[in-house]
């Protein structure tokens, strides 16, 4: 890798050591690749904190006017490209202060009066977190429209019902479809919860011991839209609780997506035969043209390992960090952001996935044949004749024995034990009447 030739400017820390750092690891502790989706939230945290010292009468109006223009010229050079985060200032925190001074002068050293980046990041990390929820919920609502939108489609189409992978009960295909619907509804529930217990301000914990400044947290915290300032200083600056419950939530919208996908590639198999993917969701084979490759389904499983493998390095991380601030949270910063956009575009290929997947039932008269997929359904007449459950499900059991996988033989011998008329047997035993029986 070709060495920078850029003079390295000393970090603001720099007085305190006698010798410069080593460019190997500046660049090693280098956050800035990672910080370009904190720059609106580095810059609203300092404008709510500069009102914040107005009020107090930390700095006169006069400063506060500089510093909040000098800070909204920045997030409008960066909106049109002409901020970029510089590597050799470490973070996004010290870019904006080092790129405000240039604009404003010496007035900017008064920004980072009674606060740390440590309960900067808490902070910042809440408010894209909040942020980011909302997003995601957006997600899950497009996709559950697409799902009852499908669902009302193959309303009344009845598709083999499966445990184990075996066929188990008849049901409809809107049946089907509607289950995912809830299971993306509690991931949806779950994160309109989180996001209330997000919306708590860090910001004024400074470095993790507070302030001898009279600063007003409570202020700070409703400028920004939180509901309270945190409890403690030294639990604000170091809890991550919330990133690692938003991380879980994403993963678990992601085993949901991995398992319809799932659903998909095996349904959509000329084994099973009545799901089909459009040819605008499906691949070619280089060799076989008669092939039709479910990859966008096999892609969603593989990221949702990929997410899982986010969220296990995300608690790992964690685990036996001692108290307060520590430098190992910098690296659940990539891990969230990575999750949260790799989450939202799975969201959306899954939308795409269920608009072009249609539902075919095995032929036209399956519904109306006997199966025993319905054998549950038998069961339950004679249960609703008065016959004890165990005893009738023995007898049953017997039958599918005894008639060798032979549905017709399957009939006479249930008849013939239970004194039931064939017609009636072959009746319950269909699709048709087990879908409507329920």
């Amino acid at each position: 890798m070709q060495k920078s030739r850029t003079k390295l400017r000393r970090p603001v820390w720099h007085k305190r050591f006698r010798d410069k750092i080593n460019p190997a690891v500046a660049q090693f502790t280098d956050s800035t690749r990672d910080d370009e989706s904190l720059i609106q939230y580095e810059i609203r945290c300092s404008i709510a904190h500069t009102g914040m010292l107005k009020k107090q009468g930390i700095i006169n109006n006069q400063e506060f006017n500089k510093i909040k223009n000098g800070l909204n010229k920045i997030l409008n050079d960066y909106k049109k490209g002409k901020f970029k985060l510089s590597p050799e200032l470490e973070d996004v925190h010290m870019n904006v202060e080092f790129q405000l001074k240039k604009e404003i002068g010496e007035t900017a050293e008064r920004l980072h009066t009674a606060r740390s980046r440590n309960d900067l990041i808490a902070t910042e990390l809440r408010l894209y977190c909040r942020d980011a929820i909302k997003e995601i919920l957006e997600g899950i609502v497009d996709l559950q429209k697409a799902i009852l939108e499908q669902a009302e489609r193959y309303k009344y189409a009845i598709i083999p019902g499966y445990t184990h992978l075996q066929q188990a009960q008849p049901i409809l295909a809107s049946f089907y479809s509607s289950s995912f619907f809830y299971k993306f509804q509690r991931d949806f529930e779950q994160l309109i919860e989180l996001r209330k217990k997000i919306n708590v301000s860090p910001l004024g914990s400074c470095a993790f011991a507070g302030t001898g400044i009279g600063i007003d947290r409570e202020f700070l915290a409703r400028q920004l839209g939180f509901e309270k300032p945190c409890g403690n200083a030294l639990d604000g600056v170091s809890d991550r609780d919330f990133l690692i419950d938003f991380l879980y939530y994403l993963t678990r919208i992601m085993l949901h997506i991995s398992t319809l996908a799932e659903d998909l590639i095996i349904f959509s198999t000329n084994e099973f035969g009545f799901v089909e993917l459009d040819d605008s969701i499906t691949t070619g084979s280089s060799i076989m043209p008669h092939k039709r490759n479910p990859d966008v389904c096999e892609l969603l499983r593989a990221k949702c390992a990929r997410a899982i493998g986010r969220f296990v390095s995300g608690l790992t991380i964690l685990k036996g960090l001692p108290s307060s601030y520590n430098r190992d949270l910098q690296e659940i910063k990539p891990i969230l952001f990575n999750q949260v956009k790799e989450t939202y575009d799975c969201q959306k290929m899954a939308e795409i996935l269920v608009k072009n997947c249609k539902f075919k039932t095995p032929d036209d008269d399956w519904v109306k044949r006997p199966n025993f997929m319905c054998t549950v359904d038998l069961i339950d007449f004679f249960v609703k004749k008065g016959r004890r459950f165990r005893e009738i499900y023995g007898i049953i059991g017997e039958c599918i024995r005894d008639s060798k996988g032979n549905i017709e033989r399957f009939i006479q011998i249930v008849s013939k034990k239970t004194k039931t008329e064939d017609d009636l047997i072959e009746k319950i035993l269909t699709p048709a009447f087990s879908v409507k029986n329920k």
